[in-house]
């Protein structure tokens, strides 16, 4: 929800401290209490009490005016400039500040003694024992004087506060002024004798002069809520359109931009006094500390320390009155009466410390004791009546006018004296501080409106709904609301033939609830058989025929809060399509391109327990009306240019998924009957396995032989010419093996012989050197052949156990050299990508083609239709196109083998298109380059909108008092009429529920 920060135990805590005050101020038969403990109050009380908050802060700001100096006369200046003259009001604070050096001086400070002993030893006369001598101490005491230096320095602030007519500040009325002028103190290092005329220079404290930038803020919107007897009329227009609730419309809106407004000048105002006037100005005032061993002079304010008997005095501020010579104390009185110190009492000089601060800091000022009669009370289920208001805002004046007595008359200098922090710098400081305070309990009384209906609420349901809860309950409301036939289904469908067991499982799935649910979809089922072929061009020569039956689907996603915004892309959902053991399938992603093509963008084999998760990106597009808004002041090329875009970005929106099955379509190649390779697993995987890595062409494995011949025979036919082929394959790869264990033993035998070479010359030359020729060792020739021969790798393969042979069907081992693409005499031809040939395609006649095309719907006007029905009937503005597209980032879990577990791996741009090639490889297979259609197919056509809501669900509830159920109705109406084609009361399953959505939305069922 577009919540505020609003703490509700805080401001309820802050609510009941005032309830006390407020009880004082009413009669006694008075009983006031929060809104939401008057239970029985109406919907339009809520009205009142916004009504009444308002009105209350309007008077609230009208009494801080007047303290700042917007009397009676000048309050009727102002409303002269509202009223007659039509013209803005504007407060105005400017102030500057700057310093100047008066004087340098040194001040003498007397630290402790020092004292200094000396011992003397002096000898005396001989004793009986011998000589002997006297010992004393010489004593000395010296008292240190350090020079510290003083420079004093003249600084002044001035400030005006005005307000003022339109642009012209010669019309101005003067709130407030001050030009202060004070000396302040700083202190320097040890005083020095000085070399040069820039020796010891002192620093200012602040820079010689500085303008602080004006700040303004518009006053207008407060003065037009006063008629001429200066009482509040504030009050809000419920008929208007743009009024939702007590806190979200148009008259509140604009209060609460004014009251922003008000805290961003009031900020600025207080940043003034208490950070560059308090914390630059005023705190550098640091005189040299002089201990004075005299007696304190009256007036001289003091600071209570070190006082035992009652520790509660130690901290507060007194003045010093008169010394008492008899009693060697001195009698003092408080400063600040409220700090509960008797009126006069004796204290000792040591419980006394003297301030030598610049005077009361500002930032003492506290509004903690000022009343603020905005509260959002109720008596007898209604707001609080005109009098009991007025004394309310009377019981304000009277609280300021309190805190004005005892904080700052007593505690502060009068203006006219040298003084930067006066009586007239707390004052506005205090009336900004609790200006803020007004405008804080204002906004926290109107959030507290909302969090009230936000409680009741969740107190009706039970507890707060989420898209998750309103996901699952519209599933729900919509079987019973729909017809079973044009009911939503979830997108979860088997693949598979009639009577037959599932071959996988095909569904788009949420990400963001926790269970995956599927996503439901307005479904149109489009026979094949009654419908032209779509074609998939797999390459620039070759389109592949379906006569599958079609499926039509109209999904309209819910966007709350964030994701409502158009032109933003999310992944929250994912098309998952997972195989079954010994199963295969194909899937084509993609979209329409016209009335029968559909535009392949990637492609996958799925087979034995595969399982494939492609995150599907969502784009909303503007709205029709946005859009239509957009172009309407651009010139006509321009307009063109935009809606051919927009033209294409809807038909682009047209998602489709394609299911081909493997078994049904290799049947028909093969011209085996219906059926024939279901119980086939060795022969299905034998022939996935000559198809998509040997490439072989299906006229090898094809039955060629009479229709009279059994099912059985087909079949053992085929399997004869699938052995044939494995048999062709295997020998190739023997004969290669073979040769390739020739040629190792070729480079092996020739390693040998210039091995031996070698070893005959070394052997030679050590002989001729060191042993006589006599000694030589020979070796014969037949040896050394049969030891090479021994050591050779084709007799070590062979003293092993024999090489097994390569199972039918299978690829040969990693570790061996052979080609996957065989080349044998009169059968298989090399080819790394079939040639298409056009040679035996029969081309439609004219008529036929005329006909075909008079029968084709073609899905990519849907999007159209939809937009146009979108820019007529929906009023919200809320439906927006969405285009669905895959990502280029996969997850795939797949099974080597039977015995080892499925492991997760990530498909990458490379991986994808990779797999999209062996599947456009096995396409043009088992469609002979597209010449055999293939009729064992399904393609989902997906059109995606999105109603998009600009709050989440509880906030489009409460803060946009919208029903998002009947919305969402009304959506659903309209893109299941389009869908099926049928008017929206057949699409209803009840004729109640056609009547209430008829009163509710008459434009559509209004019959043509």
């Amino acid at each position: 929800m577009k919540y505020t920060n609003f703490d509700e135990l805080t401001f309820r805590n802050s609510v009941e401290k005032a309830l006390r005050k407020v009880k004082a101020i009413l009669v006694t038969e008075k009983n006031p209490r929060m809104a939401e403990e008057e239970s029985d109050h109406k919907w339009d009380d809520k009205y009142g009490l916004a009504e009444f908050l308002t009105n209350t802060s309007v008077a609230s700001q009208l009494n801080i005016l007047e303290q700042l100096g917007l009397d009676e006369k000048n309050l009727e200046a102002v409303m002269k400039w509202v009223e007659e003259e039509k013209q803005t009001v504007t407060m105005h604070f400017q102030a500057e500040d700057g310093c100047s050096f008066l004087k340098e001086q040194e001040q003498e400070i007397s630290t402790t003694d020092v004292t200094t002993e000396t011992r003397v030893s002096q000898e005396a006369q001989s004793s009986f024992f011998g000589a002997t001598s006297t010992n004393w101490n010489d004593k000395k005491t010296t008292r240190v004087i350090q020079r510290v230096k003083e420079y004093h320095w003249k600084v002044f602030v001035s400030y005006k506060l005005k307000v003022f007519k339109g642009d012209d500040p010669s019309s101005a009325i003067e709130l407030q002024s001050r030009n202060a002028t004070t000396t302040l103190v700083t202190s320097g290092g040890q005083a020095t004798a000085r070399r040069g005329a820039q020796a010891n220079k002192p620093i200012p404290p602040i820079i010689e002069r500085t303008v602080h930038p004006a700040t303004e803020v518009d006053l207008t919107w407060l003065f037009q809520k006063l008629d001429d007897k200066t009482d509040t009329t504030f009050s809000i227009d419920r008929s208007a359109d743009s009024c939702r609730t007590p806190r979200r419309n148009k008259e509140v809106q604009e209060a609460y931009e004014y009251h922003q407004s008000l805290v961003h000048w009031m900020l600025v105002v207080l940043n003034f006094f208490l950070d560059r006037m308090e914390k630059d100005i005023m705190a550098k005032h640091n005189p040299v500390k002089i201990e004075d061993p005299q007696k304190l002079a009256v007036g001289t304010k003091c600071q209570m320390v070190g006082i035992e008997k009652d520790q509660t005095f130690n901290g507060k501020y007194v003045i010093v009155r008169e010394y008492l010579v008899s009693a060697d104390r001195y009698r003092v009185e408080p400063m600040n009466p409220s700090d509960g110190l008797p009126a006069s009492l004796t204290i000792r000089k040591t419980n006394l410390k003297v301030d030598t601060s610049s005077g009361p800091m500002l930032s003492s000022v506290s509004v903690e004791d000022i009343f603020t009669p905005i509260l959002p009370l109720m008596e007898n289920f209604r707001c609080l009546s005109m009098p009991d208001a007025n004394a309310l805002l009377a019981g304000q004046k009277s609280s300021i006018q309190n805190a004005f007595e005892v904080q700052i008359q007593n505690v502060f200098p009068p203006r006219q004296l040298a003084k930067l922090a006066s009586q007239a710098e707390a004052m506005i400081l205090l009336l900004c501080t609790h200006w803020l305070d007004v405008i804080e309990h204002y906004q926290n009384s109107m959030n507290y409106i909302e969090n009230m209906i936000r409680k009741q609420l969740v107190q009706a349901i039970g507890n707060e709904v989420n898209q998750d809860d309103f996901d699952a309950f519209m599933r729900f409301h919509n079987q019973k609301l729909y017809g079973p036939l044009f009911a939503p289904k979830p997108f979860t469908y088997a693949i598979r033939r009639p009577r037959h067991y599932p071959d996988g499982i095909l569904s788009i799935e949420s990400t963001n609830s926790q269970s995956n649910e599927s996503i439901n979809t307005m479904v149109r089922h489009v026979p094949g058989a009654d419908s032209p072929p779509i074609f998939i061009p797999i390459n620039a020569a070759t389109s592949i025929e379906m006569t599958g039956d079609r499926y039509l689907h109209g999904w309209m996603q819910h966007r709350f809060e964030t994701s409502a915004s158009e032109g933003t892309t999310s992944a929250e959902y994912r098309l998952v399509a997972r195989a079954r053991q010994f199963s295969s399938f194909l899937l084509v992603i993609g979209t329409m391109a016209g009335a029968d093509k559909f535009d392949p963008k990637a492609s996958i084999i799925l087979q034995n327990k595969d399982e494939v998760m492609i995150p599907l990106l969502t784009k909303v597009l503007p709205t029709a009306k946005e859009f239509k808004d957009a172009i309407a002041s651009l010139s006509p090329e321009q307009q063109a240019f935009c809606q051919a875009f927009r033209g294409m970005q809807l038909e682009s929106s047209v998602f489709g998924v394609c299911v081909i099955q493997l078994k049904p379509q290799l049947e028909a190649l093969l011209g085996l009957p219906a059926g024939a390779l279901t119980k086939e697993i060795q022969l299905t995987q034998d022939l996935m396995s000559l198809f998509m890595e040997y490439q072989i062409p299906s006229d090898l494995l094809t039955f060629e032989g009479s229709d009279s011949v059994s099912p059985a025979g087909k079949l053992s036919a085929v399997k004869g010419h699938v052995k044939s082929v494995l048999d062709v394959i295997t020998a190739e790869k023997e004969k290669q093996l073979l040769e390739e264990e020739r040629r190792a033993d070729m480079r092996y035998e020739q390693t040998m012989l210039a091995e031996d070479a070698v070893v005959e010359m070394d052997m030679a030359t050590v002989s001729s050197s060191m042993v006589p020729q006599a000694s030589t060792v020979s070796i014969a020739p037949e040896e050394r052949s049969r030891a090479k021969k021994s050591l050779s790798p084709r007799r070590m393969l062979k003293s092993k156990q024999a090489v097994p042979a390569v199972p039918p069907g299978r690829p040969s081992p990693k570790g061996r050299v052979a080609s996957k693409n065989i080349i044998t005499a009169e059968h298989v031809q090399p080819s790394s990508r079939p040639t298409p040939s056009k040679v035996g395609q029969t081309q439609p006649s004219a008529s036929q083609q005329a006909a075909a095309d008079s029968a084709v719907e073609d899905f990519t006007l849907v999007p159209k239709k939809l937009d146009a029905k979108f820019a007529d009937l929906d009023t919200d503005n809320s439906l927006r196109s969405t285009i669905l597209s895959a990502t280029k980032t996969w997850t795939r879990l797949r099974q080597e083998n039977l015995l080892s577990s499925l492991k997760s791996s990530v498909l990458r741009q490379e991986m994808i298109e990779s797999e999209k090639n062996k599947a456009f490889d096995l396409l043009d297979a088992i469609s002979r380059s597209g010449t055999l259609p293939i009729a064992c197919s399904e393609l989902h056509v997906i059109i995606s909108v999105s109603h998009c809501f600009e709050n989440d669900v509880m906030g489009t509830v409460i803060q946009d008092n919208i029903d998002p159920i009947s919305k969402i109705e009304k959506s659903s109406l309209i893109i299941g009429s389009t869908i099926f084609g049928e008017s929206c009361e057949a699409l209803l399953a009840e004729s109640n529920d056609a009547e209430r959505l008829a009163a509710s939305f008459p434009s559509l069922f209004i019959k043509n």
